[in-house]
């Protein structure tokens, strides 16, 4: 039997089906990803008479994923991590506060929605349109 026959029938077929499987996962996500994807195919062969072996085949798949973008991070002598240089001194800078009344806030849909800036509750009238004729 040769190679083709006897990759064709280990575990029912199930083997050929799940390489082709994982192949078609790595090609997609080299395509989505970039990078390198690697499909490795491991056949243990061992003894089990002086006439038989037994062949366990393993199917491993690693796919590139997206980049973790990388984190700088200074060190000091002890090895202790610091996002700010540790010789870096302070600046005494006054806090701020933002002044969350500049935010818009939304109309009622009766007034055909959209944003408003600076409008408090008093603002907004809630009634319905007068339907009187304005002079």
């Amino acid at each position: 039997m040769n190679l083709a026959q006897t990759l064709t029938e280990l575990n029912k077929g199930a083997l050929v089906a799940e390489l082709g499987d994982k192949l078609s996962e790595a090609v997609a996500a080299v395509k989505e990803h970039g990078g390198k994807a690697r499909l490795r195919f491991d056949l243990k062969i061992a003894k089990i008479s002086d006439d038989a072996v037994e062949l366990s085949p393993e199917v491993t798949l690693t796919k590139p994923t997206k980049p973790k973008r990388p984190s700088v991070y200074y060190a000091n002598e002890k090895g202790e991590l610091s996002r700010d240089p540790f010789e870096q001194q302070e600046l005494p800078l006054p806090s701020v506060v933002a002044d969350h009344s500049l935010i818009s806030k939304p109309v009622p849909k009766l007034f055909g929605g959209g944003h408003v800036l600076q409008a408090g509750p008093e603002d907004i009238d809630d009634r319905a349109p007068s339907t009187k004729a304005t002079k």
